[in-house]
Order: C-alpha cells, then sequence, then structure tokens
C-alpha cells in the first residue's frame, strides 16, 4: 500500500473542519437524552469507579473498562450529569468521522476523505446512536484511530507506528470484544503483504494491553481470564434466547436486509456500501482495496456466523447497530469510488455532487425518523415528567422494588437529590403491564438501597 499510495500527507484542513462540523450538525439534531437501557448500565459501573466503590462482577459492563473509565473521569470531573454521560459517546462519533477522513486523504486523496467522512458523518444509527453511552461509536473511533496508525506505518514502513496502532486495537478491545476481529484482518493483510515486521509490530502491541488486561484481572480476582468467566453469565442468557430463535433468518436474511433494504437505520448507505463491496472485489489486487475488504468481511463473517459459546453454536445476539463496526471500510471504499468518477472531468461531478447529496439527505431523514419511533422514548419521557414533578413539588421520588435498576440510574443522573423512600413528601412509582412508569398505589416501604447489575 505504500508504494501504491500517491496521497501521504495529511488532509487538508478545510475537509477535516468540513466533516467534523456535519458530523457535529447530525449530532446535534439526533440527541434525544438518555436512552434508560444499556447506556444505564454503563453509567452505573461508571460511577462505582468514579465513588471508590468499584469491584469486578461478572458483567459485560463491569469489564469494558474503555466503556466505563473515561465517563468515570468525567464524572469525579464535572459531578455526573446528563450531559457528562452523553459527552464520551458524541465526542467519538465526531471524531470517527474526521479519522475516517484522514483516513480516506491518504489513500485516496483529499475527495475521498471529504465523501468518506461525509457518509460515515450521515449515517442515521452513527448518528443516533453517537449520543447514546454504548460501545458502537466509541469502539468507531478507537478502531478508526488504530486503522490511520497502519496506514501510517505502512506508507512509512515504521514498526513504531504500528506498534501503537496494536496498543489502539488493545484499546479497542477493552471497549468491546469485536474489536480483536477488525484487528485480525489487519494482521492478515500485513501477513498477506509480506509486511512481517509490520505485522508482528501490530500484533505485539495489542498483546500488551490484553497482557496488563489479564495481569490485573489476575492480581484483582486471581483468575487471569476473569472476562472469560464474566461472559458465561452473558452467554448463558444467549443460549435461552437462542433457542426462540428463527436461525435461518437470523444467519441469512437479517444484517443483508440491512444492507440491501433502504431504512431509517441506515438510509441509502446500506446500499452504497453493498455497492462499494463488489467495487472493492473487482480491484482486489490493489492492496488499499484489499485491506479495506478484508476490514469488512472478517468482523462481518464473525457478527453474522459467530458463536457466543464454544462448548455449543449459540448465535451472536444481532441489532442494527451491532454492524456499524463493518461501515467505516464500505464507506471508504464508496468514497474511493466517487472520488475517482470525480476526477474523469468536469463533466461528472453533477453526478457525483448528486449521490453525495441524496446520501446525506437520506442520512438526515433517518436520524429524524429514528429519534422519532426511538425504542423506549415514550418510557424515557415518561420517567423524566415524574422527575420534574418531583422538583417542581419539593418531593422524593422512591421507585418501588422490581423496577428497573435503569430508571434508577436515570434518576440519579437527572435529580440524585430526589431519589429516595423517606419523608412525608414521596412520590410512588411503579410499572404497569407495559413497562411503563406510572403512580403507585401504595407506599414501599423501604430505603432505596445502591443499584447493582443484574
Amino acid at each position: 500500500m505504500a508504494q501504491e499510495s500517491h496521497h501521504p500527507n495529511n488532509c487538508p484542513a478545510w475537509v477535516l473542519i468540513a466533516v467534523a462540523l456535519f458530523a457535529i450538525l447530525l449530532r446535534a439534531i439526533g440527541y434525544d437524552g438518555l436512552a434508560v437501557s444499556d447506556d444505564m448500565g454503563y453509567a452505573h459501573f461508571a460511577d462505582r469507579i468514579a465513588t471508590g466503590l468499584f469491584r469486578l462482577e461478572h458483567h459485560h459492563y463491569a469489564i469494558r473498562f474503555g466503556m466505563t473509565a473515561p465517563v468515570a473521569l468525567l464524572y469525579s470531573l464535572f459531578g455526573m450529569h446528563e450531559w457528562t454521560t452523553a459527552l464520551y459517546p458524541l465526542a467519538a462519533s465526531v471524531a470517527a468521522s474526521v479519522l475516517l477522513a484522514a483516513i480516506g486523504c491518504r489513500i485516496g486523496g483529499p475527495m475521498a476523505g471529504l465523501f468518506s467522512g461525509l457518509l460515515l458523518a450521515s449515517l442515521p444509527m452513527e448518528a443516533l446512536y453517537g449520543g447514546m453511552l454504548v460501545p458502537e461509536a466509541v469502539l468507531q473511533a478507537v478502531l478508526l484511530a488504530a486503522a490511520l496508525l497502519y496506514v501510517m506505518a505502512d506508507q512509512r514502513s515504521s514498526p513504531l507506528l504500528a506498534g501503537l496502532s496494536g496498543v489502539a486495537f488493545g484499546l479497542a478491545f477493552l471497549v468491546k470484544e469485536p474489536a480483536v476481529f477488525v484487528l485480525a484482518a489487519f494482521v492478515l493483510f500485513g501477513l498477506l503483504q509480506r509486511r512481517y515486521r509490520l505485522a508482528i509490530a501490530l500484533a505485539a502491541g495489542a498483546a500488551l494491553v490484553a497482557g496488563t488486561e489479564f495481569a490485573l484481572f489476575y492480581w484483582a480476582t486471581g483468575d487471569p481470564f476473569f472476562i472469560h468467566s464474566a461472559m458465561k453469565v452473558h452467554n448463558a442468557g444467549m443460549a435461552r434466547w437462542a433457542q426462540t430463535l428463527d436461525l435461518p433468518y437470523r444467519l441469512f436474511k437479517y444484517y443483508p436486509r440491512i444492507l440491501l433494504v433502504p431504512s431509517s437505520f441506515v438510509g441509502l448507505h446500506g446500499l452504497i456500501a453493498t455497492g462499494a463491496a463488489l467495487y472493492g472485489v473487482f480491484r482486489w489486487r490493489k492492496p488499499a482495496y484489499a485491506l479495506l475488504i478484508l476490514w469488512a468481511v472478517i468482523p462481518y463473517l464473525y457478527l453474522n456466523f459467530g458463536s457466543s459459546s464454544f462448548r455449543e453454536f449459540v448465535p451472536l445476539p444481532a441489532a442494527h447497530r451491532y454492524l456499524l463496526v463493518t461501515f467505516p471500510p464500505l464507506l471508504l471504499l464508496a468514497g474511493l469510488g466517487l472520488a475517482g468518477v470525480a476526477a474523469r472531468g468536469r463533466g461528472w461531478l453533477p453526478a457525483v455532487g448528486l449521490v453525495m447529496a441524496f446520501a446525506c439527505a437520506a442520512g438526515v431523514w433517518g436520524v429524524l425518523d429514528m429519534k422519532a419511533q426511538h425504542e423506549g422514548r415514550r418510557t424515557t419521557a415518561a420517567l423524566k415528567a415524574f422527575v420534574q414533578e418531583a422538583e417542581a413539588g419539593g418531593q422524593s421520588l422512591c421507585l418501588a422494588p422490581g423496577t428497573s435498576y435503569y430508571w434508577k440510574m436515570a434518576v440519579r443522573v437527572w435529580s440524585p437529590e430526589r431519589l429516595g423512600c423517606e419523608g412525608d413528601r414521596v412520590l410512588y412509582l411503579t410499572e404497569d403491564d407495559q413497562l411503563m412508569p406510572v403512580r403507585g398505589r401504595t407506599p414501599v416501604k423501604r430505603t432505596f438501597q445502591p443499584v447493582t447489575a443484574r
């Protein structure tokens, strides 16, 4: 790839600024506050770290330190608020689009960088989930930082940069485990290109982070592979879920439909990504295209056909946002292809501009539609309304036993001084049969206890 590239310099500032501003605009449009779901699980453990109460637990939230530690730092510095909960994923999501533009510039020039960055910035689910404390947006940014370091290492034949890239891949693993399959794609690419020093340095950097994590687990629990035992609890739940699954649909239709059918989740980006993949296959012999295809295909195969258990086949849970990790290389391929078309002459520029305009417009529509229909939005709005009522009336807010611990964390984030069951002025909440917060009919005779993960 180093020999092929004619664009070894950094991106022009205007490309990075344009991508960053567009990404910020869409995330501002798409931001919808707390999701009161997985985000509260990560917020719980971040709060535990910030207050010095953290203990390792057999829960996948507890071992993803790439998610919890940075938020804990924000909580320690500025307190637990909605903005300190959302700032980390928002910043990471904007950074991901800028990093993709920088990679595109190095591989294919400024126009390729601009197109790639704008496509990722306007990917609807990237913009929406960028405002939630869930791993996908953060994972995207760390993986793209690692990828940029590797592209620089390849162009400069620098084992040092390759080692730093490996460290970044290791840190990405601390955000979410599928990062290891992106790392595998880059190591395999290095081996196929006979860049053995780079491949070894890359693997060594990742191994350094993994070894440090295993050592810390051993120090804390006596089990260096605590992450494996922690995931067993999660996998047990997945095994029960898999028993009710339509397996053929899950394996052969679910993710392909996301890519091939335009929707508010992916806009037109799924079709663009699929077309880009075919374009990349035909140019497989060019090293840059080979890297991007490996980067997309290996994680996709794991997400689609991988198992949650080594002992039996338990399909991985499937969701639109889990597929986000495969989009950056495909959108890079799209950016390279569009830049190549635009370079043919001025007559082609309107056609390329039209494609980008339609893609970005579909992305804006998708963000607005997802925001309006987001699962759990009614529940979150109702819960926040009760919090505001308690604040206006000077009441404590008491949640009945059995209500979601996500609700308790959300109340702590919004108005921690209101959470409690003592005193004469108490607003009691419970769940109705649709899992919506409603007023409790009878007082709850207990004092609020700290939240523990299920």
